[in-house]
């Protein structure tokens, strides 16, 4: 049973990802760096990389691109740090990490992290996870016009 810290939290980061979905990005960005905080007084790493990861989602969304990589940095950074953190989680970091990275002209750094974050799914074993990863790789090698390479992760 989660405490009243822990529910206001999670509810906080829920609204941040609908007000994310709607586009009210400024709104998303408060209840992110509510749940930040309060995640932060729990000493709950998960959650404190999840808000971080919502709030990169939440600047690329709005065309933040660098805010968006230091959020993603800063979520992998989090959760480096944490002895027992789940592999998923840290896969869609660097999902989105790369994401920003290739935009920002960092291809080779791209590719290491969405590699890292493919390898991570396959030890996981969830088809879901190792589609997506797969589909991420997929996507970085058509966005760098390779697509031959590009066809053999997404077959």
């Amino acid at each position: 049973m989660l405490n009243e810290k822990q529910q206001v939290a999670l509810t906080s980061n829920t609204l941040a990802l609908y007000c994310m979905l709607l586009g009210d990005y400024a709104m998303a960005q408060s209840y992110s760096s509510e749940a930040l905080a309060l995640y932060n007084d729990l000493d709950d790493p998960p959650g404190m990389a999840l808000a971080c990861t919502i709030l990169g989602h939440t600047h690329w969304a709005a065309g933040e691109v660098g805010l968006a990589a230091e959020d993603f940095k800063q979520a992998l950074s989090i959760s480096s740090k944490a002895t027992a953190f789940p592999s998923d989680l840290r896969a869609m970091i660097l999902e989105g990490l790369a994401t920003c990275l290739l935009e920002q002209e960092e291809p080779e750094l791209a590719r290491q992290c969405l590699e890292l974050a493919q390898s991570m799914q396959e030890r996981l074993g969830d088809p879901r996870g190792k589609a997506a990863s797969l589909g991420s790789l997929g996507d970085y090698w058509y966005t760098l016009g390779d697509y031959e390479q590009a066809t053999q992760y997404y077959e």
